[in-house]
This record gives structure tokens, sequence and C-alpha cells, in this order.
């Protein structure tokens, strides 16, 4: 299946979100893509295909781009000053990352108070696509290995409570903290 035409407003959304992930949470030192300084750097390309969206997809986005980059391994360049020549061997090194973001993500509805709940916000971790169609908003935050915060993302047309803020950075944390150790263990 091929689309033809310029990326949709939420691939474009999701191709924003994640350089500011790449940039904000410091995961790359980007001097370490100039194997020769003003001479030749190394560019990379983040292409994120979505087989299937069935909501979340800023967290998988992140997912993958964190784990393709740990993954990614590079040529060893090297420049000949009196040729004036650069050299690309068959040896490849990994690429330095120095942080590994989690992007946790949560569907927003304002209720009314009842008997379940005082609180107006209701937070949904991880929701799917038809979660995300009904929420009336989504927030999402990149947390590092330290518990801090480096991208917040919040779509919708109504704010969320302090209170609700809270607790969700609480719940993101926490999830973040589960998630790295699950990855931890499996590699």
């Amino acid at each position: 299946n091929i689309k033809l035409g310029p990326p949709s407003a939420t691939a474009q959304e999701l191709s924003t979100f994640l350089k500011d992930v790449v940039h904000a949470s410091g995961c790359l030192n980007l001097t370490d893509l100039c194997p020769v300084p003003n001479r030749v750097a190394w560019v990379l390309y983040i292409d994120v295909v979505c087989l299937d969206h069935d909501g979340n997809l800023r967290d998988a986005a992140i997912a993958a781009l964190i784990a393709a980059l740990n993954s990614l391994r590079l040529p060893q360049v090297t420049f000949d000053e009196e040729l004036e020549q650069i050299s690309v061997s068959k040896s490849k090194s990994k690429l330095k990352i120095l942080c590994n973001p989690v992007c946790c993500s949560y569907s927003v509805f304002h209720l009314e108070s009842s008997e379940i709940t005082s609180e107006e916000n209701t937070l949904l971790a991880d929701p799917t696509y038809a979660e995300e169609e009904v929420a009336n908003s989504e927030i999402s935050f990149v947390i590092l290995e330290k518990g801090e915060i480096c991208v917040t993302h919040q779509t919708g047309d109504r704010p969320i409570s302090q209170t609700s803020m809270q607790l969700a950075i609480a719940l993101a944390t926490s999830q973040a903290a589960h998630i790295r150790k699950a990855l931890k263990d499996l590699l």
C-alpha cells in the first residue's frame, strides 16, 4: 500500500515529538556523529512505520527510536590530511547513547463528580486508539533514568487539573521505572 502526498498531520506531529525528545533528553551527543570534525558527519534518518496503530503511538515510537539507536553501529571513518581523503572501514562501532528516555501516555476523561470519583479528570494509562478517540485530552511524559521529565505533550480541548497532573506525573515516573527494569531484564 503506497500513500502519495505529504505526511498526515499526525505523522508530522510525531516527527516533531521524536525530534524534541532526541534534543531535550540529551540521549545523543551530536559531536559523536562527526567522525572527522569540520569534514564529515553522519546523518541519521528516523523513519517510523506503523504496522498497526491501535493507540499510544508516542510511547511505541520512542521505544522503537531508543531501541534503534542502541543497536546502531556506524563504520569507522578516518581522514588522511596529506591526501585529503576520507576512508570508511568495514569495522563498525556502537553509537554512544547517553540516556534511554521512556514515554508514558495517558488519555484524560473529564467527568462530572459522581459516587465513584470526586475528581473531575480520570486518567487511563496506555490507551487504545478507540479510547484516544473518545478522550477529552491526552498527555505524554518522557522520563529519563533519574525520574526527570524532559518532554511533555498534551492535546485536547480542556485543561487538566493540577491534582490530575500531579497524579499523572507520579504514575508516569513509576511506570517508566517498571518499563526500564523490564527492558534491563530482557537485555
